[in-house]
C-alpha cells in the first residue's frame, strides 16, 4: 500500500484556526478526501454527445436495419455480451473498498440482465402511467462473464480482471477521464471485438460513469466513440451493482451501468443533450432538459412543441435516481441492434460467447506440488494444480501410508500432511470426473527438525492501510510541534498486544517536516530529546521516562535526507509528491523491554526561532486518537479528549518505534510448512498458497534485492487458498516475500526470470 501525505500550507486539505471563545485549541476542520456523489446535484454522466457526423453514419445504419427488417431481410437477433470487469485498486482485499467482491459484480451483471429484458427493479410501474402502451422492450441483449482470457486461460474469477494500481504504477485515484482514457484503459484494455470492457474504479469529480459509442468502419478522424484502447465503459466502484459497496442510495440499484451500456450500444440522452432537442427515438417523447431524482407522473406535459404525454423520466436515458429508472423502448431496441449490427467492436461480440462464456468438458489431468522436504509431526502444504470439467473430485495417499494424517481428510482438494516418523514418501493424487481419471505423484523427504533461533526487526505504526499525513503551518504554529500554545511534547501510544516473543524499543524513525526551499518546519540548533514512557491511551504517558536519546536539529537536518518516501522493516512505504521528509532514525542506549503499552515522544525546541514539526495523520476513519502532547510540566492531553481545549482530532504522530525481537522461530513453523510460493522461480505471475491449519489474517509484503518496498497487501481469515501475486511488470532477479499472522514471520526467497 501506499500513503499519501499531503502538505498542509498554502493548499491545505485539513484547516486550522484560532478561535479565542471556543477554548485553547480551535478544532480542526476535517474535509474527507473521499468523492462523493451529491444526490441534490443529481446523476453526473461523462458521455459526452458525439459529433453530428457520428449521428448522420448512425442514423442512416438505423434507416437500413429497419428497411432490412420490413422487407424480411433482417431480424431482431438475440445477443449474448462477453464481459470483463477490469477492478482497480491500491492493494485492498478483495470485497474491500475499492477492490469489490465476485458476488457484487455477478450482482451487476444480474441488473443488467434484468434491465435489458424488460424485468428490472420497480418496471411494474410503468402500468400506471401512459407510456404502458409503448411498453418496456425486452432488447434481446444479455450478458455473461468471460470463463477465460484473451490468451484462452480459464480465469480463477470469472469475468473479472484485479488491477492493483499501485503495482502498475498508476496514481492511486480519484480518477479523471482524462486519465482513465489516456493510461488505465490502454494498459489494461481485452480485445474489444471479443469482450465488452467494463472498468470499475474510484472516480473523481462526483463522476457516475461514462461510455464511448459504437465505432464504425467510415469513421476515419472523428472523435467520441470507442477505439481499440477505449472502447468500453467506466463506471464509479460505489455505484456499480446494488450490494458490497454500492449500498447508499440514490445509485445503488445497479442503473449507472445500465445507462453507460445505453450510450455504448447506441443510445442518446432522451433530451438530446439540449434544450428540447431530439435523441433520434419516435417513442420518447422530447424533454426539456435531464431530470434528477423522482419526478411525479406526469411530468412537464407540453413544455416541448409535440409532448403530449410528458416526460419519460423514467427512461434509462434520463438522469434519474436508480429506482426511478426501469425501461427502454421498442425504438431505442431498434438502435441498440443496428449498434450490435453494425459497430465494429459490437458485431462479432456474441460470437465470441460461444468460447469465452462456457468451458468445453474436459477429462481430469491430475498435476500437484509439494515442498521437497518436511519435518515430523508439521502439517506440510499441497498445491492442487489439476483441472477437468467437470470439476474433479480428488483421493490423496501416501506410500508408505503408516503414521501418515491427511487434514482435514484425504478427499479434500489440497489436504496438509503430517507425517509421524522420517523416511522418504511418496504422495500421489487421483483426479476423476465423469469422463475418467487420472494421477501424479511427487516424493518428499522427512526428517527430525530442531529449533533455530533468530532475530528480527520491526517497526510499528499506528497508520492505517489507507492513510493521509499533513503538517499544519497555521499562523500559530505546527499541530505535531511547536506551536503558539506552547506545547512542551508530543507522544504516540503503542500498544503491546499485537508484539510476540521478548520484543525490545531499541530507538525510533520520526517524520519530520523541513520545507525544501521555505525557511519553515524544522529549523535551528537546539536539542530534542526522544523519549520512552510506561502508560495507557486513556491516561497518558506515566512516570518518568524509561529511556532518552538527545539529538540537536543541526544533527537532525544534517543526517536525515530530504525525501519523497520512508520505508521502514515490515511495512509499507508512506510516501510524499515532494522533498520535504525528513525521516530521522535513532537508537537508545541501550535496549528497554517491552512489557506493557507505552509512549515515544519528542520533547520540543524551547529557544524562540527553533522549531519541531512532526508529520501527523488524518482522522480516516479513527474513533480515538493515539497522538497526546504534554501542555503543563504536568499535564499530557491527547488531540482530542472531547473539550474544546484539544484539537478536536483523532489523530496519531508520524512517530514510529523500532522494535527487535528475541523469538525462536523454528522449522515446525506453522507458516513456513504451510505456505508455498509455485512457481518460484516465476516469470511474473506467482501463486501463494496456503494451506494453514485455522483461519488467520496475514500481512504479505514484497521488497526487491536492495530492501525497497514492491507491493504489500493483507488477506483476513485465511486457510486454504491460493492468491496470485503479479510481478509481470518487475525486472528480474531476487525478491522477497514477507509473510506476517501476527504471531510469526517469514520470508521467502522468490526468483523472477523472464
Amino acid at each position: 500500500m501506499k500513503l499519501n501525505l499531503p502538505l498542509m500550507g498554502a493548499a491545505l486539505s485539513l484547516a486550522v484556526g484560532l478561535n479565542a471563545q471556543t477554548g485553547r485549541h480551535a478544532a480542526i476542520t476535517k474535509n474527507s478526501p473521499a468523492v462523493t456523489v451529491n444526490s441534490q446535484a443529481g446523476r453526473n454522466c461523462g458521455t459526452a454527445a458525439p459529433s453530428e457526423e457520428w449521428n448522420n453514419w448512425f442514423n442512416q445504419k438505423v434507416n437500413e436495419f429497419q428497411a432490412n427488417l420490413a422487407t424480411g431481410k433482417t431480424q431482431m437477433v438475440n445477443y449474448t455480451i462477453p464481459v470483463v470487469v477490469h477492478i482497480i485498486h491500491t492493494g485492498q482485499t478483495a470485497g474491500t473498498g475499492a477492490n469489490i467482491s465476485a458476488a457484487q459484480v455477478q450482482d451487476q451483471i444480474n441488473i443488467l440482465n434484468a434491465d435489458f429484458a424488460g424485468t428490472g427493479f420497480n418496471v411494474s410501474q410503468l402500468a400506471s402511467t401512459t407510456f404502458s402502451s409503448v411498453g418496456a422492450s425486452n432488447t434481446g441483449i444479455s450478458f455473461c462473464l468471460a470463463k477465460k482470457d484473451p490468451a484462452g486461460v480459464t480465469l480463477t474469477e470469472f469475468g473479472i480482471d484485479r488491477l492493483n494500481a499501485t503495482t502498475k504504477g498508476w496514481t492511486a485515484g480519484p480518477y479523471t477521464q482524462a486519465y482513465m482514457d489516456g493510461t488505465i484503459k490502454p494498459n489494461s484494455i481485452w480485445d474489444p471485438t471479443r469482450y465488452l470492457n467494463i472498468w470499475v474504479a474510484n472516480l473523481g469529480g462526483g463522476l457516475l460513469g461514462y461510455a464511448t459509442f459504437p465505432a464504425g468502419t467510415g469513421l476515419i478522424g472523428l472523435g467520441g466513440f470507442g477505439t481499440a484502447t477505449t472502447d468500453g465503459v467506466v463506471i464509479l466502484n460505489t455505484a456499480f451493482g446494488s450490494i458490497g459497496s454500492a449500498t447508499a442510495p440514490p445509485y445503488n440499484k445497479g442503473r449507472s451501468a445500465t445507462h453507460e451500456i445505453g450510450h455504448w450500444v447506441g443510445l442518446r440522452h432522451i433530451w438530446g443533450d439540449g434544450t428540447c432537442l431530439t435523441d433520434y427515438v419516435n417513442d420518447t417523447p422530447p424533454a426539456q432538459q435531464s431530470n434528477f431524482g423522482c419526478p411525479a407522473y406526469p411530468h412537464n406535459v407540453g413544455v416541448c412543441a409535440g409532448n403530449t404525454t410528458g416526460e419519460m423520466t423514467m427512461n434509462f436515458m434520463d438522469y434519474t435516481d436508480d429506482p426511478c429508472m426501469y425501461m427502454f423502448t421498442p425504438n431505442q431496441n431498434t438502435r441498440m441492434q443496428t449498434a450490435m449490427q453494425s459497430g465494429t467492436y459490437r458485431s462479432q461480440l456474441s460470437a465470441s460467447a460461444s468460447t469465452l462464456c462456457t468451458i468445453a468438458a474436459a477429462a481430469p489431468v491430475a498435476s500437484m506440488s509439494i515442498p521437497s522436504s518436511g519435518c515430523t509431526n508439521s502439517s506440510v502444504a499441497t498445491n492442487n494444480l489439476s483441472n477437468g470439467n467437470p470439476t474433479p473430485t480428488y483421493a490423496w495417499s501416501s506410500n508408505p501410508s503408516a503414521g501418515v494424517t491427511f487434514n482435514p481428510n484425504s478427499t479434500a482438494t489440497n489436504p496438509t500432511v503430517i507425517f509421524a516418523t522420517p523416511g522418504s514418501y511418496t504422495l500421489t493424487v487421483v483426479a476423476t470426473n465423469s469422463l475418467g481419471s487420472n494421477s501424479n505423484s511427487k516424493s518428499i523427504t522427512i526428517t527430525t527438525c530442531t529449533a533455530a533461533a533468530v532475530s528480527c526487526n520491526d517497526t510499528l505504526t499506528n497508520a492505517n492501510n489507507t492513510d493521509t499525513l499533513f503538517t499544519d503551518a497555521y499562523s500559530g504554529g505546527y499541530i505535531g510541534g511547536n506551536n503558539g500554545y506552547g506545547d512542551k511534547e508530543k507522544a504516540e501510544y503503542f500498544s503491546s498486544a499485537g508484539l510476540v516473543g521478548n520484543a525490545n524499543i531499541i530507538g525510533g524513525i520520526v517524520v519530520f517536516y523541513k520545507h525544501a526551499t521555505a525557511n519553515i518546519g524544522t529549523k535551528g540548533t537546539s536539542n530534542l530529546v526522544f523519549k520512552i514512557y510506561a502508560g495507557n491511551n486513556t491516561s497518558g504517558p506515566t512516570g518518568l521516562p524509561l529511556k532518552t536519546f538527545t539529538a540537536s536539529i543541526t544533527s537532525i537536518l544534517a543526517s536525515a535526507t530530504a525525501t519523497n518516501g520512508v520505508s521502514y522493516c515490515g511495512n509499507p512505504n508512506l510516501t510524499y509528491n515532494s522533498n520535504v521528509m525528513r525521516p530521522y532514525s535513532f537508537n537508545f542506549p541501550t535496549p528497554t523491554a517491552i512489557t506493557g503499552d507505552f509512549f515515544l515522544s519528542v520533547q520540543l525546541p524551547s529557544t524562540t526561532g527553533d522549531t519541531a514539526a512532526i508529520f501527523v495523520t488524518g482522522e480516516n476513519g479513527r474513533t480515538a486518537s493515539t497522538g497526546w502532547e504534554l501542555q503543563t510540566p504536568s499535564t499530557w492531553v491527547p488531540f482530542n479528549d472531547g473539550t474544546t481545549t484539544s484539537w478536536q482530532l483523532n489523530a496519531s504522530l508520524a512517530i514510529l518505534p523500532k522494535i527487535s525481537c528475541a523469538t525462536a522461530i523454528n522449522k515446525n513453523s506453522v507458516l513456513d510448512n504451510n505456505v508455498v510460493l509455485y512457481p518460484n522461480p516465476s516469470n511474473g505471475m506467482v501463486n501463494i498458497i496456503t494451506t494453514l491449519p485455522g483461519t488467520q489474517n496475514l500481512d504479505i509484503t514484497v521488497y526487491n534485492a536492495l530492501g525497497q518496498l514492491v507491493s504489500s497487501i493483507k488477506h483476513n481469515a485465511i486457510s486454504n487458498d491460493v492468491f496470485e501475486l503479479d510481478m509481470k511488470n518487475q525486472s528480474s532477479g531476487v525478491y522477497f516475500i514477507s509473510i506476517n499472522n501476527g504471531q510469526e514471520k517469514i520470508v521467502k526467497r522468490l526468483i523472477i526470470n523472464k
